[in-house]
């Protein structure tokens, strides 16, 4: 387990670069991107944009929504070839702990990756429902095909006792 970082322990509603801990980055899947009210140091409010992630827990990473400034947005942009942030949606980015300057300091700060991730959609042998790469290895693994449930094993098992019978 790694240390944890003085603001971790505080309720802070959004990913910053201290979440990462000891990691120097985190690859997570958008799942939705939207535009809220968020209220800063001092008590100003802006509208943001506000990006929400699949993943909730990673490698000891607690997932948060993360703000998304304009550098990240040009980035996402650039890597996927589109400003449209509903076709961000299901894409997959990498996250780093890199510094800005504000105003006198130069502090810690969350950065996309210029790295295009390929999203591997994985489906049942049977009924062709999603799975998560975890179930599809694991039943890979189990069973040499991926399945999604018990009834699917019981549907795949049948279609093969049916095949073996009549050949």
């Amino acid at each position: 387990m790694g240390k944890t970082h003085w603001k971790n322990l505080a309720n802070y509603d959004y990913l910053g670069a201290y979440s990462l801990g000891e990691k120097s980055e985190i690859t997570l899947t958008i799942e939705k991107v939207r535009v809220e009210r968020v209220t800063g140091t001092g008590g100003v409010s802006d509208d943001c944009l506000v990006l929400y992630f699949k993943e909730k827990e990673l490698d000891d990473v607690v997932v948060k929504p993360m703000i998304c400034n304009k550098t990240n947005a040009k980035m996402i942009e650039k890597i996927y070839g589109t400003p449209y942030i509903e076709e961000w949606v299901n894409k997959r980015v990498t996250i780093i702990v890199s510094t800005t300057s504000v105003k006198r300091d130069v502090v810690p700060c969350l950065r996309i990756k210029d790295v295009k991730h390929e999203v591997k959609i994985y489906k049942c042998h049977v009924c062709g429902k999603e799975l998560t790469e975890k179930n599809h290895n694991l039943s890979i693994e189990k069973y040499g095909v991926p399945l999604c449930s018990g009834e699917c094993l019981a549907k795949h098992q049948e279609q093969n006792a049916t095949k073996e019978n009549n050949e």
